[in-house]
Order: C-alpha cells, then structure tokens, then sequence
C-alpha cells in the first residue's frame, strides 16, 4: 500500500510539487478543481490501459507479474523474446518509456529551474544546465547498481533497506519516504496555515458546503490516511 501510494503521488505529481509550479502559470479563468480531476482521471485512465496491455502478455508467457524495474527490465524482455516481431515490440515498448522518462523528468525540473530562477536571477538555461547535470551525476549511484556497484549496499546498518542496492535506495527513500511526506506536509499547510480565504479564492469555490468538504479533506481525512499508511508500511 505504501509503495502504490507514493507511485500516485509520483503520478500526479502531488508530493513533488511540480503541479502547485505549474499551477501558478495557469491564467485566472482556468478552473483548478476541474483541472485537477481532469489530470487524476486521464492518469488513471492510461495506467489502467498500460496494465491491461502488459499484464496479458506476461501471464501469457508463463512469466510472474513482477513489479518495478524486475518488471520492466528482466520480465518484459523475456515476454518479448518469445513473441513473433518481439524484438520490434520490445523496442517500440522501450523507446515509449524513454520518452515517458524524459518527458517526467523535464516537468520535475520546473520547480527545482522556477524556485533557482526566483532565488539567483539567473538565466533559465543556465540553471536548467546546472540542475540537470547534477541530477545526471547523481543519477550514475542507481545506474551503476546493478553492475560495478552491484555488491555495495549503502545503508547496511539499517534493517530495511540493509539489502537493497543504490536503485533500490534511491527507489525506496523517493516513492515510500519523501513522496508521502511531503504530501502530508503540503496537506498541513494547506489546510491549517494558509489562510482559508486565498484558497477558497483561487479555487473559485463559491458554495460553502464545497470548500468546507475541502478543508476537512486537507486538515484532517489527508493528513491522518496518509500517516496511517506511512506507519503501517514501516512496521511491515
């Protein structure tokens, strides 16, 4: 449950903070609430589409449905090798996720470029450079964890995570730590430090019953399931 959880946040971009970055650039007349359904909706869509695309195609090939990168990089290729025209599959498949990466990590780097730009009055491009070339050498830990880093196991000393490589790491602290905390986080201020006027503004909520349900969503439903689920995912 945590581990889907913080795939939803990573999703829409909830814990990350690049949809409150792109928020700010919508014009006044652009419904947020409406947007915001919009983009939960066509997301759900398209993941449950992929599922019923990939799922059929590993169970056909006797294979078990396993999740992450064993899925992507060990089972699917497996799928694909025993298909007619899998090789074209299995590379139309890849090159899909290519672009899907890329086009995720150009919207990640909107807030990190945005809050830089707003802070150091420097060029876009310049600070695009220096942001992405640093998560490009930071990138080399995961990258490298399955061949010349395969042995290392950078917290050892902690029981959960002492078996996991770089990847896995760098997978478990992104999507079960950080995503579901800052989500919470986000959920807290919103809810009880911004002031409930200059939301209920830039919402255009204009019933009472509408931004009431709202507010209790984000001071009290949010915050206590996304605790809950964080907790119990680490006592398991």
């Amino acid at each position: 449950v945590l581990a889907a959880l913080g795939q939803a946040f990573f999703s829409v971009g909830v814990g990350v903070g690049f949809m409150m970055t792109y928020g700010a650039y919508l014009p006044r007349e652009v419904s947020v609430p409406h947007a915001a359904f919009v983009i939960g909706a066509v997301d759900t869509v398209i993941a449950l589409l992929a599922g019923l695309v990939i799922f059929p195609i590993v169970f056909a090939s006797n294979l078990s449905p396993a999740e992450g990168p064993g899925l992507v990089f060990i089972t699917m290729p497996i799928a694909f090798g025993g298909m007619g025209l899998g090789h074209v599959i299995g590379v139309l498949f890849f090159l899909l996720l290519s672009l899907a990466a890329y086009t995720t990590t150009l919207g990640m780097l909107e807030p990190i470029v945005s809050y830089l730009e707003e802070r150091w009055q420097t060029s876009r491009r310049t600070l695009a450079v220096v942001a992405g070339g640093s998560i490009w050498i930071v990138g080399f830990l995961p990258a490298l964890s399955d061949n010349v880093l395969a042995d290392i196991r950078p917290l050892s000393f902690i029981g959960t995570m002492s078996e996991m490589s770089f990847f896995g790491v760098f997978d478990f602290v992104t999507a079960s730590v950080l995503l579901p905390i800052n989500a919470l986080l986000i959920a807290l201020f919103s809810g009880w430090v911004v002031a409930g006027n200059a939301f209920r503004r830039e919402l255009a909520m204009k019933h009472d019953v509408f931004f009431t349900v709202w507010q209790v969503l984000m001071r009290y439903i949010a915050p206590v399931a996304v605790l809950v689920i964080l907790i119990s995912g680490f006592i398991q």
